[in-house]
C-alpha cells in the first residue's frame, strides 16, 4: 500500500516536472516564431521600399557600383534644366562574342552607343520613361556580334531634379561600373567617375577664385578664437550656476541692457561699414534675381508679374525703396558699386532689429536687467540676423517690420 502510494506520487511529480520543462520550451518556440514573423514582415516591407520608384535609394550589386560625375557639391537645384552626364567605358575582347547582354540601371533615362566617337551618332538603344516610375527596373540591352579587340560603350544618362547616376553589369563583356569609368558633363574633358557614396570634392572653382578658402582651412584659421570664446562662455556659465540661489548677481551691474544695446549697435555699425564694400556682389541668396527686380522697375516703370523673372514674385516694397537709389547711383557709379550701395537697406534693418529687440526686452522684463541682457544677446546675435543683411535681399526688411508689429502688439497688452 505504501509502495503503491509512493509510486502514484512519483508519477505525479514526474508529470509536474515534465510540464515545468515543457513550459519554457514552448515559450522559447513561441518567441522564435514571433521574431521570425516580424523579421519576415520587415523583409517584405524593406523589399517594397527598395523597389519603390518614389524612394530615390540606389542599391549596389555584388560587382557593379552606382557611379556619378565627380562634380563639386552645389546648393543650386536641378529642377529647371535636366542634368545630363556621359559615361564611357573602354574594354578589350580576346575572342568574338555573339549577342552579349549589358544590363543597365539608370537614374533615370539613358541612351547607349557602341563604338561611337561621341553622342552625336545614332544611338544603339534608347530607354525613356513613359510613366516616370519604372527607372529602378533593370534594362537588358542585347549587343550585336563583337569582334576581338578594343571596344567602347558610351551611355548618356538624363535626370530631371537630381544627379545622373548609372549602374552597369555585363558578365559577357566583363565590365561593371566603378571608379575606372570616365564621365563628362557640359562638353568638358573626361574625368574619372565617382561612387555615389563618395563625398563631394572640394569647394567649387568659382568660389575658390573669389578668394574664399575651403571650410577645413577656414576652421584651422579660427579655431583658437572659437576655443577662447567657448572657454570663456563655459567659465561664465559655471560661475553663474554656482551663484544661483545665493543672492549674487551673475551679470555685473555695469553691464546694463542700455549699455549692451549701444555696444551691439556700435559693433553692427563697424561690421556694416566694412562689409558694404568688401563683400563681393556674387555672394548672397539669389542676389542677381533681386537686382533684376530693381532694374525691371527702373526700365519698365511698373511692378513685374511673377512670371517675369526668378524673384519677381516677391513683395515690391523693398525694391520700390531701392529703385530710386539705384537709378541715381547708376549715373555716376559702376553697376557693381550700385549693387553694393543697395546694401544700406538690409544693413539698416539689421541695425534696427537690435533696437527693436532691446525695446521688446525692456517691455517684457521691465525690472529684470539679467533677462533683458540675455534676450538682447540672443535676439541681436542670431546667425541668420547677422549674415542675411550683408547682401541685398528682402528678408531683413520683412524681419524688421515683423519685429515692429510684435513690439506694438506687446505694448497693447501692457496694463495702463
Amino acid at each position: 500500500m505504501v509502495s503503491a502510494l509512493s509510486d502514484g506520487g512519483g508519477r505525479k511529480n514526474h508529470r509536474l516536472k515534465a510540464c515545468a520543462t515543457e513550459g519554457p520550451g514552448r515559450r522559447v518556440v513561441l518567441a522564435i516564431l514571433v521574431v521570425s514573423a516580424l523579421v519576415g514582415v520587415a523583409g517584405v516591407r524593406a523589399r517594397r521600399w527598395i523597389n519603390d520608384p518614389r524612394l530615390c535609394l540606389l542599391t549596389h550589386e555584388s560587382d557593379a557600383r552606382w557611379i556619378r560625375a565627380n562634380d563639386p557639391f552645389l546648393l543650386t537645384g536641378s529642377f529647371t534644366e535636366p542634368s545630363e552626364t556621359n559615361f564611357l567605358c573602354e574594354f578589350s575582347l580576346p575572342e568574338p562574342i555573339q549577342g552579349g547582354i549589358v544590363r543597365v540601371r539608370s537614374f533615370r533615362t539613358f541612351r547607349l552607343w557602341l563604338d561611337a566617337a561621341d553622342s552625336q551618332a545614332a544611338a544603339l538603344f534608347e530607354h525613356t520613361l513613359t510613366d516616370g516610375q519604372s527607372w529602378k527596373l533593370p534594362v537588358d540591352v542585347r549587343l550585336p556580334p563583337l569582334s576581338p579587340g578594343r571596344h567602347r560603350i558610351l551611355i548618356t544618362v538624363t535626370n530631371q531634379g537630381g544627379p545622373s547616376c548609372l549602374l552597369v553589369s555585363s558578365p559577357d563583356l566583363g565590365i561593371f561600373t566603378g571608379r575606372y569609368w570616365k564621365t563628362r558633363r557640359f562638353r568638358r574633358g573626361w574625368s574619372d567617375a565617382a561612387d555615389v557614396d563618395d563625398p563631394p570634392i572640394n569647394v567649387p572653382e568659382q568660389i575658390q577664385k573669389l578668394g574664399y578658402p575651403p571650410t577645413a582651412e577656414s576652421f584651422r584659421r579660427v579655431w583658437p578664437w572659437l576655443l577662447f570664446v567657448f572657454s570663456l562662455t563655459s567659465a561664465w556659465a559655471w560661475r553663474s550656476s554656482r551663484t544661483v540661489g545665493t543672492g549674487s548677481r551673475w551679470i555685473p551691474d555695469r553691464l546694463s541692457s542700455p549699455v549692451l544695446r549701444w555696444i551691439l549697435l556700435g559693433a553692427w555699425w563697424l561690421l556694416a561699414t566694412n562689409n558694404i564694400w568688401s563683400v563681393t556682389t556674387l555672394i548672397g541668396m539669389d542676389a542677381d534675381g533681386h537686382l533684376d527686380y530693381v532694374r525691371y522697375l527702373i526700365e519698365n516703370h511698373r511692378i513685374p508679374l511673377a512670371s517675369d523673372g526668378w524673384q519677381m514674385f516677391q513683395s515690391p516694397l523693398q525694391y520700390l525703396l531701392a529703385a530710386p537709389v539705384y537709378g541715381l547711383a547708376s549715373t555716376v557709379l559702376y553697376p557693381d558699386d550700385c549693387a553694393r550701395l543697395l546694401r544700406i537697406f538690409p544693413l539698416a534693418c539689421g541695425i534696427g532689429l537690435v533696437e527693436i529687440v532691446f525695446r521688446t526686452a525692456r517691455l517684457v522684463f521691465p525690472r529684470d536687467n539679467d533677462r533683458q541682457v540675455v534676450a538682447l544677446l540672443f535676439g541681436a546675435l542670431t546667425p541668420m540676423g547677422l549674415y542675411m543683411p550683408q547682401t541685398f535681399c528682402n528678408e531683413p526688411l520683412a524681419a524688421f517690420l515683423t519685429a515692429v508689429v510684435v513690439l506694438q502688439c506687446l505694448s497693447l497688452l501692457q496694463p495702463g
